[in-house]
């Protein structure tokens, strides 16, 4: 019998509230907080959106408050200990981020106590807000150039962990937009099947940034109302921030230490559309696939779920295709179904871990929470969501869905410890041997300036004359790599690809920036927004090789690569997956060279860029190189200090 993965804590921020007793009383009362931004500075404050309702001053104050009051700051670094520096500023995310994690840490009593810790999370803007906030004065000569370390998303997420008071053994940071925090607890759970963790902190954090909130309206997909998920009538998504963790460890370890469980981490399935960028496939492909997949790794039957949480955006698309592959899966027999993004808005890349304690809080107290603002029924849809909260239920399994921009598809399951059947039917054995069958790299040569450049390779016969011109620098040369790659390992088609990256498409973001700010959050393009985000190579390599397998991107800064590396090694280590296209991408366009040397981030290393791709597979005829092991490790609290991203 395969592993039972038990969850001992669970933490919350979000517009619902403060923890997890507030988030309940606003699930049962249907209460929602969307209306117009106080917080963010935007030209566009007529749309609404989720925020937490606090500014950052106040999430200081309610995470330092917390903080005494739970063990008198006997466990916890000291706020300016976190940060470096007393004065300095600190991303939103990662308040929100302190916050939740710090209630799931707490609520699973694990602070003192001797174990193999990691800690994944789910972002994508990381610190933009202090990025978008600084931009003019670093294209200038600033004092301000030392803030530039906060855009890391690495960066971000080590704020958090730092201020959690114990000791991690290995800290990775995924980026799948919408769907990130999902990845981050699946990849949470394989470390603990695979004996690589005792004990995974893991969700997601983010807030509302000018950024991306102008990226969303410019594809005219933002309500000028308050959302209504699956409405006939529905007009788009109401931004929203927050952050969500659960801590993740083996039933036998819980045991062991005399905690508590509060639910058991079923099933999770991730799989990738590769359809589109921001739409979904009309059929809903990827997101039957990826609840499919979920429920063979739980044992468990269509019939068996409780009720689903559904992704539940409010877009047109979104809500259709999701509804059709609903429809799909479980025929006439459809569990009650509710998106909770009415209260809470779209956290994006933190929503799988907002509803990852939603889910648990249902679970734990015997409801369905309400669909919000439901009045009118979709033609092509055969269900109607749960439009009020239904209390005094059982519940033994739920399934949450998220579903992000690339067509990244992910499912968790939720279950009751009690709950009959399931715990896992799908076991892994492990053994066999993984081997490098390809490999391939779009090399670099010493500019005059001392930094190293891209020799571009002849694209001709990989891509066409026509993707090339469309395709950007860093896509284009990976999905050269990739195609090269596999076509020495014999592989056509993997069953999964991984992607590490610092930074993603670079020179889109910036390109966005400037034209943000130059053109007062006005005339944006919408394809510059979406191909900056960072899983954006990952997922156009998926699309042109109408790969729907296995997608994750990682973006733990300089250690992104590694991240990537140990999750194919563990995809293969368990014969879930036969191949996997490993990629690893950055671009550094001259402003953000000069950006970097003026940070002093790199101090008098040379600054590269480039792609490389690998193929691995259990295939030894191919074989280059055999691949024993990857070894887990968190980048020392030092490097930090010295300023080393």
């Amino acid at each position: 019998m395969p592993l039972r993965i038990v969850i001992t804590g669970a933490g919350i921020i979000s517009a619902a509230g403060v923890g997890w007793k507030e988030t309940s009383g606003a699930l049962k009362s249907g209460l929602s907080n969307i209306g117009p931004l106080r917080f963010l500075d935007t030209i566009h404050k007529e749309i609404p959106c989720a925020e937490v309702p606090y500014s950052d001053e106040e999430l200081i104050s309610i995470y330092t408050s917390r903080r005494k009051s739970v063990c008198q700051d006997e466990c916890y670094p000291t706020f300016s200990e976190i940060i470096g520096n007393p004065e300095t500023v600190v991303p939103r995310s990662s308040l929100l981020g302190m916050i939740a994690a710090d209630e799931a840490v707490t609520m699973a009593g694990i602070r003192g106590f001797s174990a193999r810790v990691a800690f994944l999370n789910g972002t994508t803007v990381g610190g933009m807000d202090i990025t978008e906030r600084n931009f003019s004065e670093y294209l200038n000569e600033s004092s301000k150039d030392e803030y530039l370390k906060y855009h890391c998303d690495g960066v971000s997420t080590r704020i958090i962990a730092d201020s959690l008071g114990i000791d991690i053994d290995y800290l990775d940071v995924v980026s799948t937009a919408c769907s990130a925090a999902a990845n981050a607890i699946a990849m949470g759970a394989e470390l603990i099947r695979l004996g690589r963790a005792d004990i995974v902190v893991a969700g997601g954090a983010e807030c509302i940034t000018k950024y991306h909130f102008n990226g969303f309206n410019s594809l005219m997909i933002l309500d000028k109302k308050p959302c209504r998920p699956f409405d006939a009538d529905r007009e788009g998504l109401n931004l929203g921030e927050g952050a969500g963790y659960i801590v993740l460890e083996s039933e036998e370890f819980a045991a062991m230490r005399g905690a508590h469980p509060i639910a058991e981490l079923s099933g999770w399935g991730n799989t990738c559309d590769a359809y589109h960028q921001t739409a979904t496939s009309e059929d809903g492909k990827g997101a039957f696939l990826s609840m499919s997949r979920a429920l063979e790794v739980a044992g468990l039957n269509p019939s068996d779920i409780d009720y689903i949480n559904a992704h539940g955006t409010g877009t047109p698309n979104n809500d259709l295709t999701e509804g059709v592959a609903i429809q799909r899966l479980f025929g006439k027999n459809i569990p009650p179904v509710s998106s909770t993004k009415g209260l809470t808005g779209h956290p994006t890349s933190a929503a799988a871990g907002v509803e990852a304690v939603i889910s648990l809080i249902a679970l734990n107290e015997g409801f369905i929470p309400a669909n919000l603002r439901f009045e009118n029924k979709s033609p092509e849809l055969n269900f109607i969501p749960v439009v009020e909260c239904v209390e005094g239920v059982k519940l033994n399994h739920i399934l949450s869905n998220s579903f992000g921009f690339g067509g990244n598809d992910s499912t968790l399951i939720f279950s009751s410890l009690k709950a009959a059947g399931g715990n896992g039917s799908v076991e892994d054995e492990c053994g066999k041997r993984i081997y490098i069958n390809g490999a391939a790299i779009v090399g670099v040569e010493r500019g005059e300036d001392g930094d190293f450049y891209v020799k571009e390779p002849d694209y001709k016969g990989v891509i066409s004359p026509i993707a090339a011109r469309r395709l950007s620098k860093v896509i284009k040369r990976t999905y050269f790599t990739a195609v090269t790659a596999m076509k020495e390992s014999g592989v056509t088609m993997p069953d999964a690809v991984i992607t590490g990256t610092g930074l993603g498409c670079t020179d889109d973001t910036i390109k966005f920036l400037k034209g943000m700010i130059e053109n007062g959050e006005s005339f944006l393009s919408p394809s510059l927004f979406i191909t900056s985000t960072p899983n954006t190579i990952g997922s156009s390599i998926a699309m042109m090789l109408k790969c729907h397998g296995f997608n994750n991107t990682h973006v733990n800064d300089a250690m992104a690569f590694e991240g990537a590396l140990l999750e194919s090694f563990m995809l293969l280590q368990k014969n879930a997956y036969n191949s996997v296209l490993l990629n690893s991408a950055d671009e550094t366009p001259k402003p953000l060279r000069d950006l970097l040397k003026k940070s002093g981030c790199f101090f008098d290393d040379p600054i590269s860029e480039g792609s490389c791709s690998f193929v691995l597979s259990h295939n030894p005829e191919r074989a280059a190189v055999i691949l024993d092991d990857v070894l887990m490790f968190a980048l020392p609290k030092e490097c930090d200090d010295e300023g080393r991203e």
